[in-house]
């Protein structure tokens, strides 16, 4: 990977889990695409947000598009050992976060 950052997709960002997941990926040096209903602009450089329900296929996809074009990542370099992760608190299992340390 060298240098360049990983990119974590975090749901639900503006509360409870997912706020805390943004802390935790960016603890770590991730850039992270905040998404979520109610998300409140970030004065990080590295945090972009996307507001609106990850449930509506044009929320997805202008929060990869955007993603995109801040970080310049291009989905296909996953496959290539970039690492992006798309993380829905409303699937992530208790059990998860003993492998968040």
């Amino acid at each position: 990977m060298g240098t360049e950052q990983k990119v974590a997709v975090i749901t639900g960002a503006s509360q409870g889990i997912g706020a805390a997941l943004v802390k935790a990926y960016r603890d770590r040096n991730y850039r992270v695409v905040a998404t979520a209903r109610s998300v409140k602009p970030s004065c990080d450089d590295d945090i972009l947000v996307v507001p609106g329900d990850i449930a509506d296929r044009k929320t997805a996809e202008r929060a990869i598009s955007e993603g995109v074009a801040r970080f310049g990542r291009r989905a296909e370099t996953e496959k290539d050992g970039q690492l992006v992760h798309h993380i829905s608190n409303e699937l992530l299992a208790p059990t998860a976060f003993s492998s968040m340390k």
